[in-house]
């Protein structure tokens, strides 16, 4: 990602008028506009931001020349000679966090992202809790509210608004430019918090607030009393951590399956045992009968046929579940791997157009810390399918 200084009118500007973006590390040019077709997009309520619990904008400008605007390898061994040097155009597009580089158009992005947040880590302890909020100092704190959801057991037992007044504020010692914001509020003791972060009436993100020598999510708990902090689980999904050991692979699907199960699936390892083993690697059942057929991987996302032979193990199980006397079921594959978004970009833009799920360990970590708080299984079945809804319909 890259910053810009200036709001998002002078953004636009630069962008649209000027072809050009006064960044933090030099002037990023375009070319000329007036040679090239413009058509831009505005995403009210990215997923990106959704996933994070919070309000995010996204403006997308797709710039199309009519022509290649990258000739390679002669801009690779450009690249290659720069007192920067990357490997190629790929490899700087990765330093940047950007998405795969096109040869025939250039796409920007401004994301408008949220001033105030919600501080997952606000001391709740006892009978007292202590929500903690981060603001912009550039913003009114007068205009700044939090509302607070408050239930035990799953119900909720109290409803209320904070405004910013009856917070006590001060400078964040870590980061320029923030302000944060502290209340105390009387509460049950084992009550959980919801917190949601508004601004001038507009409400920007939420979080959990809950006593951490506790955990809402049952099965959490149990896990927990077995692999406290979840340590062992963490250190067999990232292989890098244990190069050198045996099982890698298999320890690595264990903790996917034990991470499923977390998140409130029903989970078979069917692809475990010697005489199973062209089966695929897990099976998560959610409450109302849905399947994710998961199939694991350490590496690449195409090594050793894998994608290939997850598109015939899941149309295999659609074939088995179209004979059941019970309510239809809907079968989804899904990709998980020990590797990073950015190492396995290209690949998973192609699965998911072709209707796999790729999780990355980016993803998995999220949905690991997910499972402090009960999940539904369902929804998340449903969140994978209108995704890859999506995915599918890119050109």
């Amino acid at each position: 990602m890259i910053e810009i200084p200036g709001d998002l009118s002078q953004v636009l500007h630069g962008l649209l008028e000027k072809g050009e973006l006064l960044t933090d590390d030099g002037m990023l040019r375009f070319g000329r506009l007036d040679t090239m077709s413009i058509t831009t997009d505005v995403i009210l309520h990215d997923k990106r931001g959704l996933d994070n619990q919070g309000r995010m904008t996204v403006f997308t400008a797709k710039l199309d020349a009519g022509a290649p605007l990258l000739i390679s390898p002669d801009d690779d061994w450009e690249l290659r000679a720069s007192p920067t040097p990357y490997r190629d155009i790929q490899d700087l597009s990765n330093d940047y966090a950007l998405d795969t580089i096109s040869k025939d158009h250039q796409e920007i992005e401004v994301q408008a992202l949220m001033p105030v947040a919600v501080d997952y880590g606000s001391p709740v302890s006892g009978t007292t809790a202590t929500p903690t909020v981060r603001i912009s100092d550039r913003l009114e704190v007068a205009k700044f509210s939090l509302g607070l959801r408050i239930e035990i057991s799953g119900h909720p037992v109290r409803r209320l608004a904070i405004t910013g007044e009856q917070f006590d504020w001060e400078p964040d010692s870590k980061n320029a430019g923030i302000l944060v914001g502290r209340t105390t509020v009387p509460i049950v003791k084992g009550a959980l918090l919801q917190a949601f972060a508004t601004y001038d009436g507009v409400a920007l993100h939420y979080g959990w607030l809950r006593d951490t020598s506790t955990f809402p999510n049952t099965r959490r708990l149990v896990f927990e009393t077995f692999d406290p902090g979840l340590e062992e689980t963490e250190k067999h999904l990232d292989p890098s951590l244990r190069k050198g050991h045996k099982g890698i692979a298999d320890d690595f699907e264990n903790a996917v399956a034990n991470v499923l199960w977390m998140l409130g699936f029903s989970v078979t390892q069917v692809g475990a045992g010697n005489r199973t083993t062209d089966a695929v690697d897990i099976i998560a059942i959610t409450p109302l009968g849905h399947y994710l057929a998961v199939e694991c991987t350490i590496g690449l996302l195409k090594a050793n046929s894998k994608l290939a032979t997850l598109f015939k193990r899941a149309s295999d199980l659609r074939a088995s579940l179209s004979g059941s006397w019970s309510s239809p079921s809907r079968v989804l594959p899904v990709m998980v791997t020990a590797l990073r978004k950015s190492e396995v970009l290209v690949e998973l833009q192609e699965a998911e157009r072709q209707g796999v799920r790729v999780i990355t360990a980016d993803d998995f970590r999220q949905l690991m810390e997910s499972t402090v708080f009960p999940q539904d299984p369902d929804r998340l079945f449903t969140d994978i399918e209108s995704y890859l809804t999506t995915q599918m319909k890119e050109p």
